[in-house]
Formats: C-alpha cells, structure tokens, sequence
C-alpha cells in the first residue's frame, strides 16, 4: 500500500484505488471551484488530471494552486496549477493543461472518461454537456457564486443521442449563476461534493452508493435556514480583516478551514496542532505537499501568508488545553466513568485488559506536558470564535467547556471517510457542542491505540469549508445553525440538517 495513499484505501481497499488511478479527468475552469475540484482530484489519486481554461493570473482572485506575486500576474493559470498538482501528488501519471476555452477538438486527443465543468460560463457549460452525450461520458456540472453553489450530473444512454434541450442541459448549465463571481466557502462545499461524484461514477462502495441522477441538482446556500435552499432571501456578508480567529487542529478539516479564512481575508488566524506532516497526510491535507517531517501548525501558517499575505498568521506547536485538577475534576470524574463504561461493552481481545486508574486516565487523555497551550494564553488572545478540527473526543471536550466559560463562539467540525457533521455554539442563542454531539459517549480511544483510520479528501473539504460557512452567516448576524449539519454521500440530499440531537438538556451552563 502506497503511504500516501494509504488512508484512501483504508476507505475503499487497494482494487478500487487503482480504478481511480487509471482515471482519466478532465476539468474545465480554474476559478476557485475549479481549483478546488483539482486539487480534491489529486488527493483522490486520479491518475490523469487534464485541465482546460483560458484565464491568466489576476491580483484579487481567489487562488491557492497558483500565487500572485509580481512575476506571476498575467501568466496561464493552467500552467500554474499544473505544477502545483504535480507537487501535491508526484504520483500523478499525467497532468495535461490547455491555456484555452473548453472545446471538442482539444478535449478529443485527451479522451477523458468524466468532464467535470467547474464554470459559471452557460458557453462552455453547454460544450461539455454536448461532449459528454456525444461520447457517452459523464458530465458533473458544478457553479458557484457568492454565498451559493450547486452540482448537477448527467451520465448518458449507452446509445448515442443528442441532448434534451429543455431537460438534461437545462439542469447542468447553471443560469443562475452566469457572471457571478465564485467564492471559496460555497465553491469548497460544493467542489467535494463534486469530486464524490467523481470517485462514484469510477466506482461504488455498495448498491446503496449511487450517483445523483440525471438532472437532479445539489444546492449549498448560505442565505438559507436549511442551507439548501434555492431563493431564501437574506443578505449575507461578512467583512473578516479585523477578526480573530483560532484553529484547533491542522489536520484534513483544519486544512480547508484555514483555506477558507485565508481567502476570505482573516485579520489574524491561530493554528494549534503538535503533530509534524507525514505522507500519509497528503492524500487530503493539501497544503502540505513537499513539507514532510515539519511541523504542522508552522508549514500552515506560512501557506497561509502565501495565500493571503495581509494575514497575521501564528503556530502554536502544542496539544489543546491544559486541566486543573481542582477546577476540572468534576467533568473529568464524569467522563472518566463514562468512558469505563464503554470500555466494559469492548471486546475482550481488542480493549487493554484493565481499565486505568483516574491519575493515569487524565494524564494519558489531558496531560501534564508543557507542550499544551494553556487556557490563559488562549484567553487572552480575545478570539473571536474558535473552530474545532480534531479527532480527538478529549480534546474538543475541552474546548467545548473553554469556549463556554468564555462565551466564545465554537464551531465543530467531525469526519469519516464516508461521512461528516458541522456543529455550532453561539452564546446565548444556541446550547453547546456538548450539549448537541453528547461528547463523552463518542468512541472511546484505548490507551494503546495507534490504529489508523480511514480519511478522505471529500468529506474533509466539504466541511471544513461549510464550518467557515458557518462563521460568515454568525458574523453577519443571521441566524445560527439549529441543529447539526450534516454530510452523507448516500443521501438523496447529500447534506441535510438533523435536529434530533438537540434534544439534550443544556449542560455546563450554556
């Protein structure tokens, strides 16, 4: 199993990704949703990415596989990315730019097995819908603007036919958004849904993972309650230079978060994470390529000054939070109990053979290391919100209780490979993250555990970017999430907001 790969095929197993290697993809667009659409399909390990547009680099764009210093305003955005997606997985058996507008003549010597059209421009939309009816290949049709974004599929007859003017290509040229100018957050969103698309027309986990059918259309709106909204009206904008924020984890869904607030101008961005990048982080964490063995939280921050060089952007090599015993103790005594809980209902040949006492449970899962960022200096640091991006159920405990205590707006981010969930804390408008994910009775980690899990470009794409999504519609004093967002590529909807949990009393006062 190649490492970086390694994750995917912990998902989906070696067969699968050696389908996905023999892939040949072709997108057309570099504006933000294309870029993110490429660099999702690199992290995918589609073995033939082939990329078609005619833009040049423009100062003022929303760009992260290609710069914008002095030297590189006016250049072929093609060329550009290529390079960066060659850094990004040096496994890719062929990276094909064109400098040019999508057409049939260019496009047939490639012979792709999907188009992916990651415009706004209803031209080219209709070129590759006709392309791919032609030549009986897939089309996944993704726009974005502002504050929405939507994704439409059209996989043809086996028997060649034109196109349905009034059905098919009504649903994939995307009218709505002709014009527009794409944003991160919705375009992020709605990229790795698009690049699911992708993995599900190579290949399916079971009869239940199907594509979306023909003319349905995937809709992201931040200006909805239900945030798939069509025509909600609300005006959501938020103005970030002069904000705080702070990044718990620089893992797959911190790695898009601080994408996305980097492209959207954040003022100042904190990033805590104690691990160091390793080639198993690639397939999903795209902006580590070429930084193996360095620290995390440092090779973020400087990426983040790359994209946005205005950005007071700082590392903090460290693990999340430190415990005081007499503060702490009565929260800790509860999870402590809870956890044995679950350790008693484990296998007997998995879990360790006995349960650990108090002192070595907190020490193990909170510590006493001086390598944690301690709650004071988080404190006085007067950050605006706080988004959470770990795997760790300890670790987003304390942060939940801390963004309490301190009546700091959390937001939460969790993934599987399959799967993934957005959770928001507001003071005084909603109850906690606790409160909502029932923290303490997630999956125990054993004291011994090193076992790897399977992680995903997708899902860690889709919602980290839907957590700034979040933050926008807070900043902009529109109405918080009410309830959990979430993910699931088996669903009709894809993403959906679930209720259900908020039925849990407040706890912890808030």
């Amino acid at each position: 199993m190649a490492e970086r790969n390694s994750r995917n095929e912990l998902a989906w197993g070696a067969e699968n990704q050696e389908k996905l290697r023999k892939s040949k993809v072709l997108v057309a667009g570099t504006d933000i949703l294309g870029q993110m659409v490429l660099g999702g399909l690199a992290g995918l390990g589609i073995g033939s990415i082939h990329l078609m547009d005619n833009r040049r680099v423009s100062r003022g764009d929303y760009d992260f596989l290609c710069s914008q210093t002095n030297t590189d305003i006016g250049q072929k955005k093609t060329s550009h990315i290529r390079s960066t997606l060659e850094s990004i997985n040096p496994s890719i058996d062929a990276v094909v730019a064109i400098h040019s507008r999508f057409s049939e003549a260019l496009a047939y010597p490639l012979r792709p097995d999907i188009i992916v059209d990651a415009t706004n421009d209803r031209l080219t939309k209709k070129k590759t819908s006709e392309y791919a009816a032609k030549y009986r290949i897939p089309v996944i049709s993704a726009s974005s603007g502002s504050s929405k974004a939507a994704v439409s599929v059209f996989s043809p007859a086996r028997k060649i036919k034109p196109m349905h003017s009034s059905a098919d290509l009504d649903s994939l040229l995307m009218d709505e958004f002709y014009k527009e100018t794409q944003s991160p957050v919705a375009g992020g969103v709605i990229a790795g849904i698009a690049c699911e698309e992708v993995r599900k027309q190579i290949f399916a986990y079971d009869k239940k993972d199907t594509p979306l059918q023909n003319r349905k259309k995937i809709m992201y709106n931040l200006n909805s309650e239900s945030r798939t909204g069509v025509s909600e009206p609300q005006n959501i904008a938020s103005y970030f230079r002069h904000r705080k924020m702070l990044v718990a984890g620089a893992g797959g869904i911190g790695t898009f978060v601080c994408l996305n607030l980097a492209l959207l101008g954040v003022g100042s961005i904190d990033i805590v994470d104690f691990d160091s990048v390793e080639e198993h982080n690639l397939n999903r964490q795209l902006l580590f390529y070429g930084r193996q063995g360095e620290l995390k939280a440092e090779v973020m921050a400087g990426r983040i000054a790359l994209i946005d060089p205005h950005a007071d952007a700082s590392a903090f090599s460290a693990r999340v939070g430190k415990i005081d015993m007499k503060k702490d103790r009565p929260w800790l005594e509860e999870l402590y109990e809870t956890d044995r809980k679950l350790w008693e209902q484990e296998d007997d040949n998995t879990r360790e053979p006995d349960y650990p006492g108090f002192e070595d449970y907190v020490k193990k899962n909170f510590g006493y290391q001086k390598d944690r960022l301690l709650d004071e200096k988080i404190a006085e640091k007067g950050y605006d919100m706080i988004f959470g991006c770990l795997d760790n159920k300890y670790a987003r405990i304390w942060l939940n209780n801390f963004s309490v205590n301190n009546k700091i707006p959390y937001i939460d981010g969790g993934t599987a490979a399959r799967s993934g969930q957005v959770a928001v804390y507001v003071p005084g408008n909603t109850s906690c993250v606790d409160c909502q994910l029932d923290l303490k009775h997630l999956k125990r980690i054993p004291m011994h555990c090193h076992e790897a899990d399977a992680s995903v470009v997708m899902s860690n794409m889709v919602i980290g970017s839907a957590m700034v999504g979040e933050a926008v519609r807070i900043f902009s004093g529109a109405a918080p999430l009410n309830g959990i967002l979430r993910y699931d590529p088996f669903s009709d909807s894809r993403l959906y907001i679930d209720n259900k949990r908020t039925r849990f009393a407040k706890k912890h006062g808030c």
